[in-house]
Formats: C-alpha cells, sequence, structure tokens
C-alpha cells in the first residue's frame, strides 16, 4: 500500500524549508515535524508577526520624489483584518528603519515641519498619511509607516517603507534678478534692486536677503562693513515677504563705490537659495556739477534789528527737480546749525516756504533781534531729491553786527552842530541889537553904541 501523502496545514504550508526537503516524494512526516518544531522554536517573534499581520495590511507607495522646498504627502494605508481599529489606535512614522529616527515635530530635524492626518480620519479612512514641509536634499531617504492598535493589545504592523527623493536644482526653484547697471553722481541716493519670483507658488518666504560686493559671498554691503557704515537702507521684512524685494539703498555714494553688488536670497533655513547675475554701480561727477550754490560774501547789520541771509541755487540738468531742504551752518559746513533748534537761535530764525524753495531757487533765512555775538560765517547746504540725492553749498556769508550804529552816530553829530549854529545865531543877535534898536530910533543907522550917546539918547 503506498504511503499517504501529508497534509499541511497553512502554516506548514509557509514554512522555508530545503527545496529537497520539500519535494513531491516527501516521505516522512516526522522530519517534517521537526523542521517546523525547529523553525518555530528559532522564529518566534517572526511567527507571532506573522500572525499579527493577519489583522493589519499596512501599504505605502514605494518611490516618491519631490523639489527642495516643496510640500510632500507620504501616503500609508491599512486595512484590518478580523478587527476593527479603536480610538486608541495610533501610527508612526520611521526614517531609515523601523523604530529608526521618529518622523515628528518633536524631531528638531523636522521641527514645525509635519502635519499629520486627524484620529478621525485614521480610525474612520483608514489613512495614516503625514505631510512633509519645506523638504530639502538631506530629507531624502526610507519612510516607514507603523500602524497599531489600541495600546491594550500587543503588535503592530507597518508598511515596507517610502523612498523619498528630493530633486531639483535651486535656479529650478528660485529666479533672482537684478538690473544690469546703474549710474550715480557722488554725493548722491542710489537705489540696488533685487527681486526674486519661485516656481513652486506655495512655497512660504521665510529667510533673508543679503547684497556683496565684487562677487558672491564677498565683502557683505551693510552697515557693519566700515566701507558703507550708515549709509546703506534694506527694504523691510514686509516687503521681502509680501512684494518679493530686496532692494538696497547706498547713500552719500562715492566714486570708490564704483563696482559689482550682487543680491542673494536664501530661503527655508538655507534650503532655497539663488543669487542674480549683479548689477554694476559707477558712480561718477561731483556735487559742484549738479547744484550750484551762491551767496552774498559780507552783510553788516546792527544790533538789535533783522537780517536776510541770501542764499540761491541753481541745477546743472534740467531733468532734476527742487524737492528736496536746504540747511543753515555757523563757521563751517557741519557745523552749528542755524535753526530755532540751536538754543543760540532759538525763536530767531524765518525760514523762507517750499514753494519759494522749489520755484525760485531761494534758500533764504531771516535772523531776527542780531547780536553782536551773532557776528560769524554763515553757510548754505542744499540738498536734492529726485532719482538720485545730490547736494551742494555756497562759500559762506559773514555777518557783521556792529554794536552802535554808524547812522545814529550821524545823526547824533548833526544835531549837536545845529543846536551850535543856534547858539552862534542868538549870541550874535543879542550883541547887535541894541545898536539897531538905537539907529532905528534917530532915524539913521548907528554902528555903534557910543554913536548913541553923542546924540544924548
Amino acid at each position: 500500500m503506498a504511503p499517504r501523502s501529508p497534509v499541511l496545514s497553512p502554516l506548514h504550508a509557509g514554512l522555508v524549508l530545503d527545496e529537497e526537503r520539500r519535494g513531491s516524494h516527501l516521505e516522512d512526516v516526522s522530519l517534517l515535524e521537526e523542521d517546523f518544531t525547529a523553525w518555530k522554536k528559532t522564529s518566534q517573534p517572526d511567527f507571532r508577526n506573522r500572525a499579527f499581520q493577519q489583522f493589519i495590511d499596512v501599504s505605502q507607495i514605494p518611490v516618491l520624489t519631490a523639489t527642495v522646498g516643496s510640500t510632500v504627502t507620504l501616503q500609508c494605508n491599512y486595512t484590518s483584518k478580523g478587527r476593527q481599529l479603536a480610538m486608541g489606535s495610533w501610527f508612526r512614522w520611521y526614517k531609515h528603519l523601523l523604530n529608526g529616527p521618529e518622523v515628528s515635530n518633536s524631531n528638531p530635524e523636522y521641527m514645525s515641519r509635519i502635519s499629520r492626518i486627524s484620529q478621525e480620519d485614521f480610525i474612520n479612512k483608514q489613512s495614516a498619511d503625514i505631510q512633509l514641509h519645506r523638504v530639502g536634499p538631506t530629507d531624502s531617504g526610507i519612510y516607514i509607516c507603523q500602524v497599531g492598535l489600541k495600546q491594550d493589545d500587543k503588535g503592530s504592523g507597518h508598511g515596507n517603507g517610502t523612498f523619498l527623493k528630493v530633486t531639483g536644482s535651486l535656479s529650478q526653484i528660485i529666479h533672482v534678478s537684478q538690473i544690469p547697471a546703474v549710474q550715480s553722481i557722488s554725493g548722491g541716493t542710489v537705489t540696488l534692486p533685487c527681486s526674486f519670483t519661485l516656481s513652486d507658488t506655495e512655497v512660504p518666504v521665510i529667510g533673508w536677503f543679503t547684497w556683496y560686493r565684487h562677487a558672491l559671498n564677498g565683502p557683505e554691503v551693510t552697515d557693519n562693513n566700515p566701507d558703507f557704515i550708515d549709509r546703506v537702507s534694506r527694504a523691510s521684512q514686509i516687503d521681502f515677504i509680501t512684494n518679493r524685494s530686496a532692494n538696497i539703498v547706498l547713500h552719500r555714494v562715492d566714486p570708490k563705490d564704483t563696482g559689482m553688488y550682487i543680491c542673494q536670497i536664501v530661503l527655508q533655513n538655507e534650503m532655497i537659495t539663488g543669487h542674480g547675475e549683479g548689477t554694476l554701480l559707477t558712480v561718477t561727477g561731483s556735487l559742484s556739477q549738479a547744484v550750484y550754490v551762491s551767496q552774498i560774501p559780507v552783510v553788516t547789520m546792527t544790533a538789535g534789528s533783522s537780517v536776510t541771509l541770501q542764499c540761491n541755487y541753481t541745477l546743472s540738468s534740467d531733468n532734476m527737480t527742487g524737492t528736496g531742504w536746504f540747511k543753515w551752518y555757523r563757521h563751517t559746513l557741519n557745523g552749528p546749525e542755524v535753526s530755532n533748534n540751536n538754543p543760540d537761535y532759538k525763536g530767531r530764525v524765518s525760514r523762507v516756504g517750499q514753494s519759494d524753495f522749489v520755484n525760485k531757487g531761494s534758500a533764504n533765512i531771516v535772523l531776527h533781534r542780531v547780536e553782536p555775538k551773532d557776528t560769524g560765517k554763515y553757510i548754505c547746504h542744499v540738498m536734492l531729491q529726485d532719482e538720485n540725492e545730490a547736494s551742494g553749498h555756497g562759500t559762506g556769508t559773514f555777518l557783521n553786527v556792529t554794536d552802535i550804529p554808524e547812522i545814529i552816530e550821524n545823526q547824533y553829530a548833526t544835531k549837536v552842530e545845529n543846536v551850535i549854529r543856534i547858539i552862534l545865531g542868538v549870541l550874535i543877535i543879542v550883541s547887535i541889537a541894541p545898536i539897531i534898536l538905537c539907529c532905528d530910533k534917530k532915524g539913521s543907522q548907528c554902528p555903534a553904541q557910543e554913536q548913541c550917546k553923542k546924540h544924548n539918547v
């Protein structure tokens, strides 16, 4: 009688045995049982996991590609066999391998970059998806999804992993534009424009911008650089985020500022960077070529009066406008300012109106109640603002305030002379009056009083 073929259970059929020992001519069932017992002793954990995986089947897509700076969804779905997951169930994601670095906001590498599906959708839709925001090249790798039952149950199931590949060059993400060249006049103010666009509109603008001179990563153009100290104004963070503007303004430029200026944009913690091709700044000319300021050399005034210090300017270019302002200084340019804010001149300075400044080219001031201590040199400084800033100053006006007015002295001398003349006239009249009266009484003229006595007067 031929031996009966063994009836294998599903578990027996799942055993991994040597090909010769589980061929079609297998006759020794006891040998199979021995192998099963040995496998069970050495592989008990795997057995339990296989048994648990009869309840949870976790699936992931094998490969996913994302672009630097974008947001990617790591999909994870599961099905449960024989058991329904309750609200106490959970899911986790790991990088590289199961129970490796956890992919969560608690991990510094992913802080504030992970969004998880809600617990309700996890239970009802059997989804354990997460979103990874602002991905970078270092995020490339295997991501494994693990799903577990409620806490009082043992075991879990996991997928085979999703390989995330972060690709794309920076130039595909960000484009930085600059104008090729800008010209300015020495002493003026010039704007160096820089703007950027993103190919992925979902990428949030979180970052900063930097300007360099000569070459990328060359000398930085900031107020901290001694070559540009207190001369650089930057676009605000609001303009940077909202208007994609990274402009800077360079004040009081000098011919030595001529050179190439490069704008660099850095976003998402240096995961996205880009730079422009540079703007060549050329600074030419001098202030005197732009604004001509004239003053009268000397003004003399008496103490207690008001004096007008005249200042007029003309522009070398018809394209420039008179929009700007003016200041007066005493002694030297940028010396003590002559204004009502200066205690020495408080309440004593009147300025020409802005209309006359713009339309008539006048920057006059009136100094009231002058005193001898106001004597000195006064310099007029004119500043104009158009696309560029230009300024100029006069050679100065010397104000001489006299303590005793010469006019008063002349008037006093004239009055004294008139009084003396009157007194002398009276004396002459008094001395000759008796003679005249005497002669008139005798009917003839008498040159002296003695002649009247001869006539028995």
